[in-house]
């Protein structure tokens, strides 16, 4: 019998090690896009690339080409029908805009180092209720940064 605890001990510490490692290395591994969350760093894809399923995470602070800045869902309800590209834009653009402010403390006009691009859900996804609007800036000159952009007050 005590063995048999000893066991389920032993599993239970290694199970343990294991979330707090990952919880560690988070900043330094692939995942989801769907998975971002506001003040994540990370390397934006090639722009040839449609679909984003995973981004390689990384600490604000080494080097990284986009920033979330913003997440939020779009409330149509499982009834709403795929939006256009252009409809995603109509959608997205003016929250993005007033987030990006709020987020880095720049008015977006006279921000000419920063702009701001948006990941939405797949067709695919949004047949399995995905809804999430991912708002990132990145660079305009497409440099690296090495910081977070992040205001001191948000």
């Amino acid at each position: 019998m005590s063995r048999l605890f000893t066991s389920i001990g032993v599993r239970i510490a290694l199970v343990g090690v294991i979330v707090v490692v990952a919880f560690l290395l988070r900043d330094r591994v692939s995942g989801a896009a769907s998975d971002l969350k506001v003040g994540d760093c990370f390397d934006l894809p090639s722009a040839e690339i449609q679909e984003i399923n995973d981004v390689l995470h990384h600490p604000c602070t080494e080097v990284h080409t986009g920033e979330v800045f913003h997440v939020f869902s779009h409330d149509v309800g499982s009834e709403g029908t795929y939006p256009s590209y252009e409809e995603w834009g109509e959608i997205a653009e003016p929250v993005c805009a007033t987030q990006f402010t709020i987020y880095t403390g720049r008015d977006l006009d006279a921000s000419s180092d920063l702009d701001f691009g948006l990941y939405y859900p797949t067709p695919d996804g949004w047949r399995l209720g995905d809804r999430a609007i991912t708002c990132i800036l990145y660079r305009v000159d497409e440099q690296p940064m090495t910081r977070s952009y992040r205001a001191a007050s948000s």
